[in-house]
């Protein structure tokens, strides 16, 4: 089961598009449903989102002016050309951004915390323009006026792209128990973009089925997506590089919510100008996977570099279970990486057997309590302070160690796994928590009264590299959420993290 998962997860794309096109019949009769979709997607999204972090700047403003006056001006050049080209062009401009592009951002080294700021800018002054502007380019059936018009879209668009934004500010202030709970189904977000697309696919289907236009039209709708993307993003990374945000600018203007475009285009528009939307998904996907592509190839060989020498190893590995948790003076580190972690091992990141070697030496190398003796025996660069019983059978929290003199202070222990090594665009994969009371008079541990060990999915499959560096595979942390509120109580008061 967990095979076929991943599959659909990483084939989700092609899957929905060929699977919609297929069953267009069945699939264009829930075409209602998707404005109630999309409003579930971005109130899922939004409930993650930390509101306290939300920094409109220059930059912002600026961008949303692009956005807004550019698919205006837009409009009006190609509409002398071709009506249909104008809307489809104007369309993909105008939407706002998707949801996904803080993720893609993060990922490329961007700032997520400024492009979900303009995510949020964006959908606002979408909710503001298409109202405004579609009356007036695409007039309603059975004439009804602008002002009727544009309070007809409003009770439409309003509700899909401001009222998640306000019902999440809404639960994260009033009933944050609700609100934790919606930022954990993110995953529950991804697989109803897959549905929603399926939609969406099938009624551009059904449109070019039954209102057939000739073969040409088409592909030049779907060739402007094409130039739009094109141009979206390298404009905006060229905007972004005069505020120092590059990467981040690119993915505001050129990563677009196209499922929101092709459910205006339907319904406000020209329907067939829907395939212009549906081809900006394909797009925009296809380039922001080159990007990362690009990304990988950059940064994996410094990854690598870093690394090398170090052995593989799996930190799941599991101790004897009568080993305790060692205390070591400030001195240990590289003394315990010189035996505990040999560096006599081959390099196994430079071979194609990486697992089969990695299994042998694990065979082959004496239990961690037993290199602990050997180690301490060898060099007198450190000393075993304290055997702490963290792993003993049994063992229930807090755990009293010894005597409390009055003076304690707390003090925690923190260790993470993350996906690479660079701070702007790896991602944390599970942190660990130790929280105990120090006294400094007698100058040991009281009691161990707290721990911690909690995944985060990073929103990206993990790399081989980084699975047998940490031993953590792509099922363990798929849907987790490290608990913000949970660490921070940990955390709380305390002296000294180490």
């Amino acid at each position: 089961m967990n095979v076929i998962i991943t599959f659909i997860k990483n084939w989700t794309l092609p899957l929905a598009i060929v699977v919609g096109a297929i069953g267009f019949p069945l699939w264009r009769h829930f075409g209602a449903l998707v404005p109630y979709f999309i409003f579930t997607m971005l109130l899922l999204t939004f409930c993650k989102m930390p509101f306290s972090s939300l920094r409109f700047r220059p930059l912002h403003w600026l961008q949303v002016v692009l956005q807004i006056g550019g698919a205006i001006v837009v409009y009006f050049i190609l509409k002398p050309v071709n009506t249909l080209f104008a809307e489809a062009a104007m369309v993909c401009i105008m939407t706002p951004t998707g949801t996904a592009a803080a993720v893609i951002t993060q990922n490329l080294g961007g700032n997520p915390g400024s492009l979900t700021s303009y995510m949020v800018l964006s959908n606002l002054a979408t909710a503001i323009a298409a109202p405004l502007f579609f009356p007036l380019i695409h007039p309603m059936e059975n004439g009804i006026g602008f002002i009727p018009a544009f309070f007809l879209i409003s009770q439409k668009v309003f509700p899909v792209l401001v009222l998640p934004l306000l019902t999440a500010w809404f639960l994260k202030r009033y009933v944050p128990a609700i609100q934790s709970k919606l930022a954990d189904w993110q995953e529950a977000a991804f697989y109803l973009w897959g549905v929603t697309l399926m939609i969406v696919i099938g009624k551009t289907v059904h449109t070019l089925v039954n209102e057939p236009s000739d073969h040409m039209t088409t592909l030049w709708l779907g060739g402007i997506a094409v130039v739009v993307c094109c141009v979206l993003f390298t404009f905006g990374k060229w905007l972004g590089v005069f505020f120092g945000e590059r990467i981040t600018s690119g993915q505001a203007l050129g990563q677009k919510n196209a499922i929101l475009a092709a459910w205006l285009s339907q319904t406000y528009l020209t329907p067939i100008v829907a395939v212009s939307a549906s081809a900006y998904i394909v797009w925009q996907n296809l380039f922001n996977a080159w990007q990362l592509w690009m990304e990988r190839k950059k940064t994996q060989p410094k990854t690598r570099a870093c690394l090398k020498g170090l052995p593989a190893r799996n930190s799941r590995q599991k101790m004897d279970q009568d080993v305790s948790l060692p205390l070591f003076s400030t001195n240990a580190a590289n003394s315990m990486n010189g035996d505990l972690f040999s560096p006599r091992q081959p390099d196994l990141f430079d071979t194609g057997q990486v697992q089969p070697q990695a299994e042998a030496l694990r065979k082959e190398r004496p239990p961690i309590r037993e290199r602990l003796k050997r180690l301490i025996a060898q060099t007198d660069d450190f000393r075993l302070l304290e055997r702490i019983p963290l792993t003993k059978p049994g063992l229930i929290l807090p755990c009293e160690l010894d005597k409390a003199t009055g003076d304690e202070l707390s003090i925690v222990f923190l260790d993470t796994e993350t996906t690479g090594l660079s701070a702007e665009s790896d991602a944390i994969i599970e942190l660990g928590l130790v929280r105990a009371s120090f006294s400094p008079s007698a100058k040991k541990l009281v009691s161990i009264d707290r721990i911690i060990s909690a995944y985060e999915d990073p929103g990206r499959p993990l790399s081989p590299f980084i699975t047998e560096l940490t031993g953590i595979t792509d099922d363990m942390v798929r849907g987790k959420r490290i608990d913000e509120k949970t660490v921070a109580d940990c955390l709380d008061n305390v002296s000294l993290i180490v």
